[in-house]
């Protein structure tokens, strides 16, 4: 029994050093620009030691200089990399922070730098429909706020240019508290008014 727990011990000890080196080996790839050899080694370490290993799949897939970028997953490896930053032991989080300066400050930046490009497409796309799925993604970004704006902006364009009670009355009951509302307020009682004296 005693010879079991001893083997499983150094089971988990080599698996523990073969994740470190594997991580290791995937910021120095990382740093002279190796990408195939650092995404390889990265995704050795993945289910050991889960976020700086998507940390490094998020920089790889964030970056446009290698034919792995790709923003959909740069963003599914962002949230990964925060979310499972807490499973590091205090002991391999000083380590990693020591060998390769990775930290949560790191992770959290990364990840809005992330949303930051993201933001940019869904301006490019510039509908509700975009603005609405950026917040949703991104609760924690700073930019969340100016996508609020603008998608209670193109909403009030949209009434206004319908013009009809209906219209106006959806707007008033999803952006009620919008900067827009007491003019489209107005308006909704117009367009109500012309609605019902239609016809004399």
């Amino acid at each position: 029994m005693k010879s079991l727990i001893k083997l499983s011990l150094a089971v988990i000890f080599l698996i523990s050093v073969f994740s470190s080196c594997a991580v290791r080996k995937a910021f120095d790839a990382l740093d002279v620009l190796n990408y195939f050899e650092a995404k390889a080694q990265f995704q050795n370490a993945y289910e050991r030691e889960t976020s700086p290993a998507a940390y490094g799949l998020s920089l790889i897939h964030f970056r446009q200089d290698n034919p792995f970028h790709n923003i959909q997953l740069a963003y599914f490896y962002s949230n990964t990399a925060v979310r499972t930053y807490s499973d590091l032991s205090e002991k391999r989080r000083q380590e990693l922070k020591s060998e390769h300066d990775f930290n949560l400050d790191l992770l959290l930046s990364h990840r809005n730098e992330v949303s930051a490009f993201m933001f940019k497409e869904t301006i490019k796309r510039n509908t509700i429909v975009a603005y609405a799925d950026f917040i949703a993604m991104h609760p924690w970004s700073p930019l969340v706020e100016e996508a609020l704006e603008r998608r209670q902006e193109l909403a009030f364009q949209e009434a206004k240019q319908r013009g009809t009670s209906r219209a106006l009355s959806f707007f008033l009951k999803y952006y009620g508290d919008s900067d827009f509302a007491d003019e489209v307020e107005t308006e909704f009682l117009l367009a109500q008014y012309e609605e019902l004296t239609q016809g004399g």
